[in-house]
């Protein structure tokens, strides 16, 4: 955790998605004190039914118009899947690697 901490910079947010039961995690308070930085925990299951279905036919109407969409970092082809990996690997992507396939039939 504290290694999250230090990566923050200045006013960053750390948010946790979901837990382990029994988790535990010892922070330096100066890190967060320092930096300013806000820690935030999401637990779907504390979400009412109701509110999820909700947020899920608001993304889904902003979808279909248009309003959200990928952030695709690269595509590659099939063949170039080396590539793709190194990409990943690299950590350099920021948002997702694609492939692209030919539908060509000839």
């Amino acid at each position: 955790m504290n290694t999250l901490l230090e990566a923050l910079t200045l006013k960053g947010r750390l948010v946790s998605i979901g837990y382990k039961t029994d988790m535990t995690a010892n922070v330096n308070l100066i890190n967060i004190l320092a930096k300013s930085i806000k820690i935030f925990g999401f637990d779907i299951y504390a979400i009412p039914e109701e509110e999820k279905q909700l947020a899920l036919e608001h993304l889904s109407q902003s979808a279909e118009q248009g309003k959200v969409r990928p952030l695709v970092d690269f595509s590659f082809k099939l063949e170039e899947w080396e590539k793709a990996i190194e990409r990943l690997i690299s950590r350099k992507a920021i948002g997702k690697v694609i492939f692209t396939m030919n539908n060509d039939s000839s």
